[in-house]
């Protein structure tokens, strides 16, 4: 399922606009189911932002258009907080630059409460060789 939800992802993007619409409505409904958008994130984020056996990593401004959707439907502090986690601990294991921006626009996406920002800081040690970026 994680995979085929990725797709989906992708097709919030598309160029047809009814297969882009129908899209960001399965999200927005989907959105209405627990915490199903943040279960399935980490692994939404991670597939796209790599290549890998589905399919090449998304396009940097697709990758951003559609976390930009998919975060909108992130508003409880404490899965803020996780993602923090989650996403600083998959950051430590990417390779590519191309991965850290992926990583690091996601994590520009979150609201920061006092918690989460210790979170972040904390956790330094995944991140502080991707601080720099020569370009």
């Amino acid at each position: 399922v994680k995979g085929q939800i990725s797709e989906m992802a992708l097709c919030l993007g598309d160029a047809d606009k009814r297969i882009s619409d129908l899209a960001h409505l399965f999200f927005f409904e989907l959105s209405h189911k627990a915490n199903t958008i943040y279960n399935i994130l980490p692994d939404v984020i991670s597939r796209l932002a790599s290549d890998t056996e589905e399919g090449p990593a998304a396009e940097p401004k697709l990758f951003a258009a559609i976390m930009d959707y998919l975060f909108s439907f992130i508003t409880k502090d404490k899965h803020q907080e996780a993602l923090v986690v989650k996403l600083c601990h998959r950051l430590r294991a990417t390779k590519e630059l191309a991965q850290w921006r992926s990583f690091a626009h996601c994590l520009s996406l979150l609201t920061y409460s006092a918690r989460s920002l210790r979170k972040l800081v904390e956790l330094h040690k995944c991140y502080h060789d991707k601080l720099f970026d020569a370009e």
